[in-house]
């Protein structure tokens, strides 16, 4: 469900985005924790990019540089990296992963990622 975006979180990420920085950020959309760490647009595009190389996937390649070379500094998505969706004492998926969440639907967010507690 989408709220009004959060102006403190529009301008983080577009701070994030601006700056070429990344920061641990833990959010919370649908009901579900989020933890990882908030990247540029450009650096999660290109992380993505990579993924898709086989060449059966080149137009979505060509989707991801079309986004990447946008000069507009990014404020309506949170670009995560080593994102982990947290269910009770399980975060998946374990490696962690790129996710793309939209401002407008995180109901809410704290600086710092979760981490989980081995034997607990």
């Amino acid at each position: 469900m989408a709220h009004k975006p959060d102006d403190l979180l529009s301008r983080l990420v577009k701070d994030v985005d601006e700056g070429g920085i990344s920061l641990p950020i833990t959010v919370i959309v649908n009901g579900i924790l989020i933890t990882g760490e908030a990247v540029p647009r450009k650096a999660w595009l290109k992380r993505n990019a990579e993924q898709l190389e086989p060449p059966r996937m080149n137009r979505f390649v060509r989707a991801f540089e079309r986004e990447h070379d946008r000069l507009a500094p990014e404020e309506q998505h949170i670009h995560m990296a080593g994102a982990k969706a947290v269910y009770g004492q399980i975060m998946v998926p374990s490696t962690g992963g790129a996710f793309r969440v939209p401002v407008s639907e995180v109901s809410g967010w704290t600086l710092g990622e979760m981490r989980s507690v081995e034997g607990s």
